[in-house]
């Protein structure tokens, strides 16, 4: 009877390590065994590396990678993710480094990761200047929302004026950048652009607009984009609630809020949006009103209030002269 030969281990322990993280080490030594981390294509390396790097295992993950025989775009890639992620951003940059003197060119991929790594956004944009890679809408959007969130809001702003087709990401980093500079001029022509483009609708690009038009002194805009939504999220209530409150309309922050617990379809309330309200009573001396929504945070919706919505009160006692009251509540949060 002619002998079946056994099916490798190999593909069974790649999918094991996909999902189940915890038994790297125990994969790492049956793959030792079946000589797959030796292999010239680095398929199974490259697995376990990741799968170190998801249980919090850098270094294990990196001297992977210094044994690995042959390594390719994908396993440098994953390295510098491992990097990134485990907040080694030095290290993420010498890999970078690395990657450029082996000869192999960065991908869209090696782009993404390095614009998550704070202090690299100069490095990725040398790369989407350099790279032959395709330059697709997702990689414009990547550079793009790696330049807001890193403060480069004037190569943010250069970058969408180059950027000819602008969609719903680009959108909502723009009208970010926008808030954060308090370019109103700019934000309005990125407002014109979404309506032309049909996204007056997306509830994401319509909340960017609230907190940009917010930023920018603009609470009236602000709520005319609010009561024009479709739909509205927690974050879409919470955002033109802190927008009245910045602006000193405590009252007119308490009624709206008042006029979500009664919305169709129900949006329930988080700690953000709590601390939206106690900041609007905060600016408007509303304090009594302020006490009743602290009780009102843990009585009716089951939420702790955390360090932040105590300072927002205590803070609204000793602006208002009540410092005994201040005190009392201080010296019993510092109790418990």
């Amino acid at each position: 009877m002619a002998c079946v030969p056994r099916p490798s281990p190999v593909p069974t322990l790649l999918r094991l390590l996909s999902s189940h993280t915890s038994f790297s080490a125990a994969a790492h030594a049956a793959l030792l065994k079946s000589c797959s981390l030796s292999s010239p294509v680095p398929i199974a390396a490259t697995a376990l590396l990741t799968a170190y790097a998801n249980a919090g295992l850098p270094s294990a993950a990196s001297r992977l990678f210094d044994e690995m025989p042959a390594r390719d775009a994908v396993a440098w890639n994953a390295l510098l993710a491992c990097l990134v992620c485990h907040a080694c951003p030095g290290a993420a940059a010498a890999a970078f480094r690395g990657m450029a003197a082996s000869g192999l060119p960065p991908t869209s991929a090696t782009l993404c990761t390095l614009l998550k790594a704070c202090g690299l956004v100069e490095d990725a944009m040398r790369v989407f200047v350099l790279t032959k890679c395709p330059k697709d809408a997702a990689l414009h959007n990547a550079l793009l929302s790696g330049c807001v969130e890193n403060g480069w809001f004037s190569d943010a702003f250069s970058m969408l004026r180059r950027q000819i087709e602008l969609n719903g990401i680009s959108l909502t980093s723009a009208l970010t950048a926008c808030a954060a500079t308090a370019n109103l001029a700019y934000g309005m022509q990125v407002h014109c652009k979404a309506l032309r483009s049909g996204f007056d609708s997306d509830t994401i690009i319509c909340n960017a607009l609230i907190d940009m038009y917010a930023k920018c002194g603009r609470a009236t805009a602000a709520r005319i984009v609010f009561d024009r939504m479709a739909t509205r999220n927690v974050v879409s209530w919470s955002s033109m609630i802190d927008a009245y409150g910045r602006h000193g309309h405590g009252v007119d922050a308490l009624d709206l809020f008042k006029l979500m617990e009664k919305a169709a379809p129900m949006v329930l309330p988080n700690a953000i949006t709590f601390l939206a309200v106690l900041s609007a009573c905060g600016h408007s001396g509303l304090v009594d009103e302020a006490q009743s929504m602290l009780h009102l945070m843990k009585s009716k919706y089951g939420i702790d209030p955390q360090p932040e919505h105590y300072a927002c009160l205590i803070d609204m006692l000793g602006r208002t002269g009540r410092i005994d009251e201040a005190w009392d509540l201080y010296c019993s949060l510092t109790a418990s």
